[in-house]
């Protein structure tokens, strides 16, 4: 499904869904939501493309 993605368009289809959200919800995370997130994404990346 998902083969060879650069992180950078990994990181660029995340933002992209978060500004899906934003414009849904009307409203923007609050910053301390969004580093959570935006770190829980980043490592989830990394265990999963990272080969061991």
């Amino acid at each position: 499904m998902c083969k060879d993605r650069t992180r950078n368009d990994i990181e660029t289809r995340f933002r992209n869904c978060d500004e899906e959200l934003h414009e849904y919800y009307g409203e923007t995370f609050n910053t301390e939501t969004q580093q959570r997130l935006g770190s829980f994404v980043a490592q989830a990346f990394r265990q999963r493309f990272t080969k061991k």
